[in-house]
Parts: structure tokens; C-alpha cells; sequence
């Protein structure tokens, strides 16, 4: 995800939302992003919201984010070029403007377990119905 600057961010979402039509389990799809460039609060750095990654926020076979005034507040998650985060797909987070001058870009990767032999086949099944 490239983030030049005075490009917008993202409002909160959970990625669950948007993947619950594979078929996975929502515990067993892990989020790892790989920051390519500072992460910081100028640059739009990504803010989770703590104690809600239990569940889907949002009405389950509806693809939704959550509303905002539901979390009381958010905490950012500043890194330096190397570092990784690791969340799993029920963590709402969000992130803001890129009021820099320079480009925020992290490299975001998806896992998940599962059981069936073409789940990346499936998967692409499933987002050309969007």
C-alpha cells in the first residue's frame, strides 16, 4: 500500500468483513504488514483499536465497517522501514491522512489456514463477484 502524499487514509474496518465469504475462520487469518518507510503519525500511520478483535463487528454475511463512535479511542502504531505488525483479521483499524511530504508505503500480506487445495482459486472467485 503506497501512501503519497495528501493521499487520504482508511476508516475503521475489521478485513474479516471482507473476506467472510471464503468460508474461513476469522481466528486463523493473520495480517502481517512489512513497513517499507517510517510509520508515523504525520504519514498516516495505521491506529488499532485495543480490546475489540473478539468477533465481527458488523452484521456476519454483510460486508460493513463498523461505526466509529463505538470505540473510545485508538492507538498508534508509529515503525521504522523494517519493522512488521502481525494482527489477525478482527482487528479494527484505521488509518489518517499522509500530511507528509514524502510517501508511506508497507507491503501488506494475508495468510490464512485452511483446508482445501486452491483457496487463493477460491478467493479469486469470490472477489470478481464484487
Amino acid at each position: 500500500i503506497a501512501k503519497p502524499p495528501g493521499a487520504k487514509g482508511y476508516t475503521i474496518h475489521q478485513d474479516f468483513a471482507y473476506l467472510q465469504e471464503l468460508g474461513l475462520d476469522a481466528r486463523r487469518i493473520a495480517n502481517i504488514l512489512v513497513c517499507l518507510d517510517h510509520c508515523t503519525p504525520e504519514n498516516g500511520a495505521i491506529e488499532f483499536a485495543p480490546g475489540f478483535h473478539h468477533e465481527l463487528l458488523t452484521a456476519p454475511g454483510e460486508v460493513a465497517d463498523p461505526d466509529e463512535r463505538l470505540f473510545p479511542g485508538f492507538e498508534m502504531a508509529t515503525a521504522e522501514p523494517g519493522d512488521l505488525l502481525l494482527f489477525t483479521a478482527l482487528v479494527p483499524h484505521r488509518s489518517g491522512f499522509n500530511r507528509s511530504g514524502g510517501e508511506r508505503r508497507i507491503l501488506f500480506l494475508t495468510y490464512a489456514c485452511d483446508e482445501r487445495d486452491d483457496l487463493y482459486g477460491h478467493s479469486q472467485t469470490v472477489r470478481q463477484s464484487y
